[in-house]
Formats: C-alpha cells, structure tokens, sequence
C-alpha cells in the first residue's frame, strides 16, 4: 500500500474514531456532546445504551484499523532494484531488467511454457522463484535443474549478480 493510501484510511480511520468517542460520551451525557447531538438523545431511554454499544464498537474497529496500518509491513514486496558491488562501484540493476535475463535464459529450455518470475534480495545474494508451465512430455526435475543452472549462471555472468539460489514452482502441466 503506497504511503498516499495510507494516509487516508489512516484519516478515516481517525474520523471513524472520533465519531465513536462522541457516541460514547454522548452515552454518559456529557457537556462536551453538542447539543444537536443531545436533542437526538431524547427519544427511548434504551438509546443512550445503544449508543454506548454502537460508539464502542465503532471506536475498537477504528482502533483496529490504525494498529493495523501503522504496524504493517511490505515484507513481501519485491525491490525496485537490486544493488551489486564491482571495482568501479556499486551497480544498480532493476527487478524488471532482472526478469528480462531470466526470461531470455528460460528460452532455450526444452519443454518449458510460461514463466513468471520473483526477485527477492537477501543477505546471500539475490533470489529468484520462478513460476512454470511444463509440457506434458518433460522430465520436472531435469528441466527445473536444467533451470536452475541456466538462470544462475546467466544472472551471475550477464549481471554480476550473486545469486542465492534459484526456486522453481511448476503451476501447470499443458500440452503442446
């Protein structure tokens, strides 16, 4: 979630609260309570308990909602770029020039369909899970090592990337 999109489910989340709190003080009668609110108030005496109820319920889901947002993590969000160092410097690579070499190395397997990449980057290296469609004919574990090494290598040759391993999770089987 970009940090524009949380800014606003974190308002309205704010506003929810606060709609809560006035519900709940209205409950208990309160000064602070404005007075239309308080002309709303004179109906059944059951009211000012619903009020309570639904002014609490309000204020735990808004609660909820802000813990959630302020304490949530991208951890499974994949970099923009992946950062390797060389004798000149530091190169930068991005996940989409990544993807690129993966799928030109992917080419030349046999029997192997579609292919869908990740690119997470870790302490070891960069890692890749790549997502398969196999033909019907093909041996899996030969073709995913057979992958596993194409990619590897290309990524360590091509991009100077260290690679830290290489996953592959084959999604369907078709036949071609």
């Amino acid at each position: 979630m970009k940090a524009i999109d949380r800014l606003v489910v974190f308002l309205v989340s704010l506003f929810v609260v606060l709609i809560g709190v006035v519900l709940i003080l209205a409950a208990f009668e309160k000064e602070i309570v404005l007075t239309y609110v308080a002309n709303i108030l004179d109906g059944p005496s059951y009211l000012g308990w619903v009020m309570l109820l639904v002014g609490a319920l309000i204020v735990i889901i808004g609660v909820v909602v802000m813990v959630g947002i302020a304490f949530r993590s991208d951890k499974r969000a994949q970099p923009k770029a992946v950062e390797t160092n060389v004798e000149g410097g530091n190169v930068q690579m991005s996940v989409s020039a990544i993807n690129c070499i993966v799928e030109q190395a992917a080419r030349n397997i046999n029997g192997l369909g579609e292919i869908t990449t990740e690119v997470h980057n870790t302490p070891n290296g960069v890692e890749i899970r790549a997502k398969v469609t196999v033909n019907s004919e093909v041996n899996i574990p030969e073709m995913a090592n057979n992958l596993q090494t194409v990619i590897k290598n290309q990524l360590e040759n091509m991009g100077g990337l260290t690679v830290a391993s290489v996953k592959v999770l084959v999604v369907d089987i078709a036949s071609y």
